[in-house]
């Protein structure tokens, strides 16, 4: 194929996957103005394109990480809106329960993982809040599948090839990692999440007892069960309850 068919090729691509993504903002206007959810099955057929087209071009394309600037090499995608798409699929997951379909869910979460190596890197940094900031409006089940999606891809990923020092004390990562903490535990009440996400960040961040620290302090009233039970969990012995309480006088002190 000439460059000039090569370019128009691409080109062509390009304009199909915008009118595939101006199509899911339709749909996401009409799910948000309609809690019938009856879009489902239209949706399912509109992720399955986007995940076989963001696959063929990751294959076609093989774009490769640049470890010296911390983020993937661009310059062989098509030129498309990957960051639109990106943001109407979290819009997307937020009105999960008015769909309350598990195989839909799924494949919107799915489609998130995909677009990810086509986002620039300020995207990819805040994936991680973005995602659990989506706890609050998800069902229980969605709940433990973004939270499977955090600490076996988007954080490693973060942690491991996006963050270019993990030991920076202000590396972004790092500095957003009590306020995820406390959305978490805010979130939901599942001991098993908490675990999931704390167990995470302690293959990543030597000092995470600090942040969850910060939350026992400054957390919600909520989050501070949570915090105490992580705390005794995995940084005993402690004596939660003076700590706990010392961070109660103090809040008062100062509230």
């Amino acid at each position: 194929m000439k460059m000039s068919e090569n370019v128009d090729f691409t080109s062509t691509k390009s304009k199909q996957f915008n009118a595939k993504v101006h199509q899911l903002q339709e749909m996401l206007h009409r799910v948000t103005a309609d809690k019938s959810g009856n879009t489902g099955k239209e949706l399912l057929i509109q992720l399955k394109y986007f995940h076989n087209t963001l696959s063929s071009w990751v294959k076609d394309s093989y774009p490769c990480f640049n470890l010296d600037n911390h983020e993937f090499n661009h310059d062989r995608f098509p030129n498309a809106k990957y960051e639109p798409l990106y943001n109407t699929l979290l819009e997307f997951i937020s009105q999960t329960q008015s769909i309350d379909d598990e195989e839909l869910e799924s494949s919107l979460l799915k489609a998130v993982a995909y677009v990810l190596p086509f986002l620039p890197t300020e995207v990819l940094l805040s994936t991680p809040m973005s995602l659990v900031t989506c706890l609050f409006d998800v069902t229980p089940w969605m709940q433990g599948q973004i939270i499977d999606m955090l600490t076996q891809y988007v954080l490693p990923l973060m942690f491991c090839f996006i963050t270019k020092n993990v030991s920076d004390e202000l590396a972004e990562i790092n500095l957003i990692i009590p306020s995820l903490i406390a959305i978490v535990l805010d979130a939901t009440s599942s001991t098993g999440i908490w675990t999931k996400i704390m167990e995470c960040l302690m293959k990543y961040k030597s000092d995470v007892v600090t942040d969850l620290l910060m939350n026992l302090a400054y957390g919600s009233n909520k989050s501070l069960e949570a915090s105490i039970h992580l705390l005794n969990r995995y940084f005993a012995p402690v004596n939660i309850g003076s700590l706990a309480f010392l961070f109660v006088l103090i809040n008062s002190f100062y509230l």
